[in-house]
C-alpha cells in the first residue's frame, strides 16, 4: 500500500487549504513508525516548508503577513495514485539530510 501525507496551509485570515501527496511505501514502513520518523523532523512536530522537499505548497501567492510554513496533518494507507515517485522513507531520509545541512534555515 501507498502512503498519504495529509498536509495544509493555514493564512493569516485562517483560511485552510488541504492537500494530499502519495508517497511509495516499497519497504512495508508501519504509519505509526513513519509518523513517529516525521514528527521529529517537523517544526514543533507539526510545521514544515514543502517546497524545500520537493512537495507542492498549497497557495498560489504569499501575501503579506503570510508564510511558508505548512502543517502536517496525518498519514494513512491508501491505494491512491502516486504523485511522487519516491517512497516515504527515501522523503524522510532527504528530509533528514536537508535538516542536518540546513539548521538555521527555519528551526
Amino acid at each position: 500500500m501507498n502512503l498519504a501525507f495529509h498536509y495544509l496551509y493555514r493564512d493569516e485570515s485562517n483560511t485552510m487549504t488541504e492537500g494530499v501527496h502519495v508517497f511509495g511505501n516499497a519497504e512495508n514502513m508501519a504509519v505509526h513508525d513513519a509518523l513517529t520518523r516525521l514528527e521529529k523532523l517537523l517544526i514543533d512536530g507539526v510545521f514544515f516548508v514543502p517546497n524545500a522537499l520537493g512537495i507542492p505548497t498549497l497557495y498560489s501567492t504569499v501575501e503579506t503577513g503570510d508564510h511558508d510554513y505548512h502543517e502536517a496533518e496525518g498519514l494513512e494507507e491508501t491505494e491512491a495514485a502516486l504523485n511522487d515517485s519516491r517512497s516515504f522513507s527515501q522523503f524522510l531520509n532527504e528530509f533528514e539530510v536537508w535538516k542536518r545541512n540546513n539548521p538555521d534555515e527555519y528551526w
